[in-house]
């Protein structure tokens, strides 16, 4: 199985991002993770972050099950 003609790195980076920001991944966590800036995510990917803003925010509302500590404390 191989890859579609025209398939660069660059639409893998590009999926990865806009998927991570329509599950409600932070701003800064995704640049940080794509070696790029939260100014260029806004710029760029906005839309993935204001379309999907109310089923992200009903989601962590209606979610009842504890986070896992991220700090290691």
């Amino acid at each position: 199985m191989g890859l579609e003609p025209g398939t660069t790195a660059y639409l893998f980076r590009h999926s990865s991002i806009s998927r991570m920001l329509m599950r409600g991944l932070h701003t800064k966590l995704v640049a940080d993770l794509h070696d790029t800036s939260e100014q260029m995510i806004r710029q760029h990917y906005g839309k993935f972050i204001v379309e999907h803003s109310d089923e992200i925010a009903r989601t962590a509302l209606l979610h009842d099950e504890p986070v896992a500590n991220v700090s290691g404390r």
